[in-house]
Parts: C-alpha cells; structure tokens; sequence
C-alpha cells in the first residue's frame, strides 16, 4: 500500500512521531510531507494518508487545517488515520471538532501520540 504521512509542526515533535510511523510500517511504501516545508502534495498515488497536527490552544495547526481543506475530495477517497501531538487528555475530541464532519467519519483511527520534551542544555 502506497501510503502518505501529512503533517505540521511547530517544534519537531510531529515530525519525529511522523518518522516513528514510518519506521513502523516496513511492508509499505511511505513517503512523509512536512507542510511547514511541502507546499505541494500531490495525494493521486497514495492509498491511504495519515495525518498528524500538535494542538495548540485547543486547535488544530493551521497549515494541516488549510491543507484539510484543500484537498477534502481528494481525502475523502482515501484510508485516514489522524496522530495529535499533545499532552491533554481531551485533545483528539477537540482536534475532531476542528475537522469537516464529513471527513471525520472517514478516519479509521484517531490517536493522541503525546508530546516530546528536551532537556535544555545548560
């Protein structure tokens, strides 16, 4: 299965949850956009996406909304899966009121993938 990961992130922990899917699905073809850097996606090989956003003051990031958005028909003919990168225990029912009814009832999953934090050196 050819498989797109579709992300945003404000400090790299979305992306390094991005990478750990990755590594996770070795049977399939997977290719993973940042949309802070991916400005383009062309979703037509893919036959699932997995789509992962922080939360931040109780949103979705803006950029994996605009993309959302965007491409709502092409979403809507494939497999979903959504990750949020986030610490509150209600952070995916929030995160699902931020997306269009009609694609939220396409995802197969929904997981809060929680949050990574880095020692500052000192």
């Amino acid at each position: 299965m050819n498989i797109a990961i579709v992300y945003a992130t404000y400090h790299g922990a979305t992306g390094v949850i991005a990478d750990m899917i990755k590594d996770g699905l070795t049977e399939h073809q997977v290719d993973i956009y940042n949309l802070n850097k991916d400005k383009r996606v062309d979703l037509s090989k893919y036959d699932a996406v997995i789509l992962g956003t922080p939360m931040r003051l109780f949103n979705i990031h803006r950029l994996l909304h605009s993309f959302i958005n965007k491409n709502l028909s092409s979403l809507m003919n494939k497999k979903l899966f959504l990750y949020i990168s986030a610490i509150m225990p209600d952070s995916e029912e929030k995160a699902l009121l931020k997306i269009p009814a009609e694609l939220k009832e396409k995802f197969i999953y929904s997981q809060i993938a929680g949050a990574i934090f880095e020692k500052k050196q000192t």
